[in-house]
């Protein structure tokens, strides 16, 4: 089940792999993104992270001083669950993968 923070939502399965779709709400939506990660993650029993924040408002994978509203806030809720989701790890003498999931925003490339 995924537990919702304000700007995610996240799947914890102890796993060492953790997929993520840090530009999956609209506009300038990622399509597909969430699904894709959310699927893979599911079927594979790997951790997933899945903004809930636009783009426009939060870039979760950019500096935590990059210049849109709700940089700093967002930035660190999703950096400090990637921390969590690490330490929670079951095979913490394996390596540890982490996969963003990007694809297209512009529509007219559908």
């Amino acid at each position: 089940m995924f537990v919702e923070r304000n700007f995610i939502k996240f799947l914890e399965n102890n796993s060492n792999v953790l997929l993520d779709a840090p530009h999956a709400q609209p506009p300038r939506r990622e399509f597909y993104t969430d699904e894709i990660a959310e699927k893979v993650a599911r079927e594979n029993s790997f951790n997933c992270i899945i903004s809930k924040i636009s783009r426009t408002k939060a870039d979760l994978n950019r500096s935590i001083n990059y210049n849109l509203p709700y940089q700093q806030k967002a930035r660190t809720e999703y950096i400090e669950t990637i921390k969590e989701i690490y330490r929670n790890r079951k095979h913490k003498e394996s390596p540890y993968l982490h996969l963003t999931i990007h694809s297209t925003w512009y529509e007219r490339w559908l």
